[in-house]
């Protein structure tokens, strides 16, 4: 696990199954660099990772959860998408 990712880490550690982290202030500043932070993300817990775009110059929204290794509940999962969409600001 690269040192980089420690903030977010440390973070899951304190929250439980399915509970919504906002990971925009973890992300790099430079907009063109964040695919490849995104796609070398390796963490320590099982998550899911939601970008909420929202098209033209708006920046997108990047948001992770904790799952749970062992079970595979898709139910879980898309309660918690339809949480974060009704906290999602709208322009």
């Amino acid at each position: 696990i690269k040192p980089k990712y420690q903030p977010i880490i440390d973070i899951l550690n304190t929250v439980g199954e399915f509970e919504l982290i906002c990971i925009d202030e973890y992300l790099p500043v430079d907009f063109l660099k964040r695919p490849v932070f995104l796609k070398e993300m390796s963490l320590s817990s099982p998550t899911t990772l939601y970008i909420y775009y929202y098209g033209n110059y708006l920046d997108n929204l990047h948001w992770i959860w904790k799952k749970n290794e062992k079970i595979n509940d898709n139910t879980k999962t898309l309660e918690t998408q339809a949480i974060l969409y009704n906290e999602i600001p709208k322009y």
